[in-house]
């Protein structure tokens, strides 16, 4: 009786319509589906890449070109699917910049093709205000000063919306920001008012070399023992190697001038400066006791990039300092440490 009044193909005409009614709502959801989808993966993409250059940026501390160098690194950082003509840099006082790309020789280029050298105004490195909760009202300092306290990456990308039906939800572009606050967190010892001299004083008079400044986040020996013929790798507390004299601390003035004891002897450093090696044999027990007492603390060392001659006229090419964390002194007189970032670095 129901094929009588219903035919099959009368129902089958039924069915397509009450599809076709329905197809453009199932499109609507699909298509939104797939476009949010495609949004968080470009804001996905977008924060790491920002927390990656914002962590970077906080072991350049003392280099010229650190914010050149972080723009480069957030470059690299990006996602196969993030178009970088529409990447803009947004700075403390709310400008852009950009875009930016980067060539084969890692050169940051505008999008004129100009080498970039510099910014208009710092960017990133802001100097903390005392409160931690708000950064609106820092001061924005150089990233060769040692005031700066923080790096802060700001990016405002432009994505643009690739299916049509999206139109309907939103605009043909959505505008997606991210950002990152990175603390420098290192105590830097006894930096004197003139900023490009240090008193080692406070720091570690062990030389390091540069080779080990590189960030790989696994703990490194810096060796205080036979790098030099006759010497060793922690530097003489007394004397400039220009000074002609060689009075060779011993292990007593070492550990007094590491634990911080009333009026310990210091040098005033300016890179770059030769300066002496300790000789014989520091393995003393008050030194390692010393040195105990500052274990996972960050600690400047001085870096070297070359040794001259041995013995008592063995001296180190000193260059710059760096921060370590430091790890062990089971192995004293060579310690191990991780590094942590570059405080000040020059070369002749």
């Amino acid at each position: 009786m129901n094929d009588k009044i219903y035919p099959l193909k009368k129902r089958k005409g039924q069915s397509m319509v009450e599809f076709a009614l329905v197809l453009p709502i199932l499109l609507l959801f699909f298509v939104g589906i797939v476009q949010i989808g495609l949004i968080i993966n470009d804001y996905i993409a977008l924060n790491r890449a920002v927390s990656d250059a914002c962590r970077f940026g906080s072991t350049l501390v003392g280099f010229s070109s650190a914010e050149v160098l972080i723009v480069g690194k957030l470059l690299d950082g990006l996602g196969e699917s993030i178009k970088k003509d529409k990447l803009r840099i947004v700075s403390f006082t709310n400008q852009k910049y950009g875009p930016y790309t980067k060539s084969n020789s890692g050169t940051i280029l505008t999008n004129a093709g100009q080498a970039v050298t510099s910014f208009a105004e710092f960017l990133f490195y802001r100097k903390d205000n005392g409160s931690p909760l708000n950064f609106n009202d820092d001061a924005v300092v150089g990233p060769n000063s040692f005031e700066c306290a923080y790096v802060s990456v700001s990016i405002e990308y432009e994505h643009q919306v690739v299916i049509p039906f999206a139109d309907l939800i939103n605009a043909a572009t959505i505008n997606l920001t991210a950002s990152n606050t990175w603390p420098i967190s290192t105590i830097y010892p006894d930096i004197l008012k003139d900023r490009n001299l240090f008193r080692l004083n406070g720091s570690l008079p062990i030389a390091v070399n540069e080779k080990s400044c590189v960030y790989t986040g696994e703990p490194v020996v810096i060796k205080g023992d036979w790098i030099l013929p006759g010497g060793f790798g922690w530097l003489d507390l007394s004397v400039y190697y220009d000074s002609g004299t060689n009075p060779n601390a011993g292990p007593n003035e070492l550990a007094a001038w590491i634990s911080g004891a009333p009026d310990p002897p210091t040098i005033d450093l300016t890179p770059p400066q030769k300066v002496y090696s300790m000789t014989g044999q520091k393995n003393a027990s008050a030194v390692r006791d010393a040195l105990a007492t500052l274990l996972g603390q960050n600690i400047m060392v001085p870096i070297y990039d070359t040794i001259g001659s041995q013995g008592n006229n063995g001296y180190y090419h000193i260059i710059g300092f760096a921060v370590f964390k430091l790890e062990s002194v089971q192995d004293y007189p060579d310690l191990k440490a991780t590094y942590v970032k570059t405080i000040y670095i020059t070369h002749d």
